[in-house]
């Protein structure tokens, strides 16, 4: 499964152990793990499948629970996502062709749009931040 990891520093002025601290982290703040792709089943490599068909592999392999989401996507509506990636100063967003086959590297099938105005600061808990209205 592909997904993007965070990692979370925490205060190294504590006397406590890291994993104690990383313990008592994860149980006052549970991770969610949103799942977007598929790249493998067992020992069958999917990579060669196209995106959508990896998709509905991905989505048939678990059941969403309150730390393990499946990640949809959104169709024909880009411009859209990117107002909103702007409009809560999100770094950016990524566009696929959903008959793509998994590409290890740079592709045109697949391409990172950033924000301009993305503000750094705000993603490490400081500077510009934008309140979400749900």
């Amino acid at each position: 499964m592909d997904n993007p990891a965070l990692l979370l520093f925490l205060d190294a002025a504590n006397a406590t152990s890291l994993p104690s601290r990383a313990k008592s982290a994860v149980a006052a703040h549970p991770a969610r793990l949103y799942i977007f792709d598929m790249l493998a089943e067992g020992h069958h490599d999917l990579r060669t499948l196209p995106l959508v068909k990896r998709k509905d592999i991905l989505r048939d392999s678990f059941d969403n629970t309150a730390r393990l989401v499946y990640v949809a996507g959104i169709h024909a509506a880009g411009d859209w996502v990117f107002s909103q990636v702007q409009a809560y100063d999100f770094e950016g967003m990524v566009a696929k062709r959903l008959r793509s086959t998994y590409q290890r590297g740079r592709s045109r099938d697949w391409i990172k749009i950033k924000s301009e105005p993305y503000g750094r600061e705000a993603a490490l808990g400081f500077g510009r931040s934008v309140k979400a209205t749900y």
